[in-house]
């Protein structure tokens, strides 16, 4: 199933003591997906102790790891660690504060809205205190993620079987719709345990669907977990639970795939997004335009040589930055994967030695970025409204915009005055550089006594020891200066200077 997916795998320690294990079982899910790596790996258990880093994975970036408990042996128990391809680490970030068991991460630009991933890990045989107050923080976290607007995916080992049950408040979330548009979740698991029964009570509280089951590509639910020990012994105790949006959106689909050599648990991979869709220009879509990366480079034979060897060795980001645009649901999407592949084609053309020249002209990627950060929650709204058809309602929020921009601009007009209000007062030299930006400096036949007026012009004294009484040239004034109150003698020195 091709699009942007995202890969949940309980490497039982094999992550710190065999990671060859864990690069096996991406290798297998990257050739199901015809080759194209997972974006991001959501590990648990990964048994790292505290003070240690997991180990590293070609092609991936450590973003964030939260170590497990010690055992009575000594060694780890437990642990998270979220992984994002080399190709998206500008795109994806921690996010909230780690706790044991739950890492958190947010990725921007690659769907519609930012996207917030948890992976998560609680030990089998917990106490019900243990169990609710574990559920009782993620619970906050969901709801603090779903505050901002963007999707909210949870996915890990929890050790809770949950039979073939269902939301019960999920589905009271949504009415009628949860009838008809969500289908029944069907598992091959019949066993339902007390941490399930926790699992299904968390979904209800937060809002959230399970996806093993009921998802395109895993219809029944198939086992996540085969024990090496005792053979036949499966279970499904690693699940996805996606928020409301997700779980209707289209394209969306979970693979479960087998386990590979030394593991027990399968790999379960959410695949969201197949094919970008066009907005209707009526909904107030704009134009794409190409997103170059703000640099031109200029090509010689001795550099094209260099240039072909560093993008060969980067052909997993190549094949990410495809994965991004195939997958791009929107414009915003899909400008944000033509910005990838010439941040990529800029860093191989500098290991290439080829020299940057400043482009010319400000592209529409550039006057996007130059917009106040400060009224980007109002814009993301007023595109939502105009998707849902409220253009009363996205007029003001436009009017809103504005008004914020606005606001901003005269605080930092402000906070500019203030700051060369202060340099007068404390470096006069400097002060006038800066007034004066990168012109040349005074013309050569500027007498002194013109140069103390400019002075006095400036600092509204002459300098310290120079009081000379300088002559007025009354006839060189014309009437409309005279009544402008400025003194001719200011006027020559400052049209000299500009000049």
């Amino acid at each position: 199933m091709p699009g942007v997916s995202f890969l949940h795998l309980n490497p039982r320690g094999r992550l710190v003591h065999e990671p060859r294990a864990v690069s096996a079982a991406i290798a297998a899910a990257a050739a199901v997906q015809g080759g194209r790596l997972p974006l991001v790996l959501l590990l648990s258990e990964t048994w790292v102790r505290p003070g240690c880093s997991p180990p590293p994975l070609q092609g991936y970036t450590l973003v964030v790891s939260i170590p497990s408990p010690l055992a009575g042996n000594g060694r780890g128990r437990g642990g998270v660690a979220i992984y994002v391809s080399t190709a998206l680490v500008g795109r994806v970030g921690q996010w909230g504060e780690g706790r044991d068991g739950v890492a958190w991460v947010r990725v921007q630009g690659v769907l519609d809205r930012p996207l917030f991933l948890a992976a998560c890990y609680l030990p089998p045989q917990q106490s019900s205190a243990q169990t609710s107050t574990f559920y009782s923080h993620l619970l906050r976290d969901v709801l603090a993620a779903r505050e901002t607007g963007g999707y909210v995916s949870v996915g890990g080992d929890v050790n809770g079987r949950t039979g073939g049950a269902s939301e019960a408040g999920a589905d009271g979330l949504l009415g009628e719709l949860s009838q008809t548009v969500i289908p029944h979740r069907e598992s091959k698991d019949q066993v339902l345990n007390a941490q399930g029964r926790a699992l299904l009570q968390f979904c209800e509280a937060a809002g959230l669907w399970i996806g093993n089951g009921r998802l395109q590509g895993d219809t029944p639910g198939d086992w996540t977990f085969h024990s090496l020990a005792c053979a036949g012994d499966a279970s499904i105790v690693d699940y996805v639970l996606l928020d409301s949006d997700l779980i209707v959106r289209a394209g969306v689909g979970l693979q479960i795939h087998p386990p590979s050599e030394l593991l027990d648990h399968s790999a379960v991979e959410l695949v969201i997004g197949t094919v970008a869709e066009a907005a209707p220009r009526q909904q107030g879509s704009e134009g794409l335009e190409r997103s170059p990366a703000g640099e031109e480079y200029r090509v010689t034979e001795d550099s094209l040589q260099p240039f072909v060897a560093a993008a060969a060795e980067r052909v997993m980001a190549w094949g990410v930055v495809t994965v991004l645009a195939e997958g791009a649901q929107d414009t915003a999407s899909l400008a944000g994967a033509a910005e990838e592949f010439d941040r990529l084609v800029s860093e191989c053309a500098r290991e290439a030695g080829m020299r940057a020249v400043r482009a010319q002209h400000q592209h529409g990627w550039a006057r996007r970025a130059a917009r106040p950060p400060c009224t980007a929650a109002l814009r993301r709204r007023r595109r939502q409204a105009l998707s849902r058809g409220d253009r009363v309602l996205a007029a003001q929020l436009n009017n809103q915009a504005c008004a914020e921009a606005r606001k901003r601009k005269r605080q930092q007009r402000r906070a500019a005055a203030k700051r060369l209000r202060e340099l007068r007062k404390s470096d006069p030299a400097r002060f006038a550089r800066e007034l004066r930006g990168r012109e040349q400096g005074p013309a050569e036949n500027i007498t002194g006594e013109e140069f103390l007026a400019h002075y006095e012009l400036l600092l509204g004294q002459a300098p310290e020891g120079r009081e000379e009484t300088r002559a007025p040239v009354a006839q060189m004034a014309t009437e409309g200066e005279q009544e402008a109150g400025l003194p001719t003698q200011q006027r020559t020195a400052r049209d000299r200077l500009q000049r």
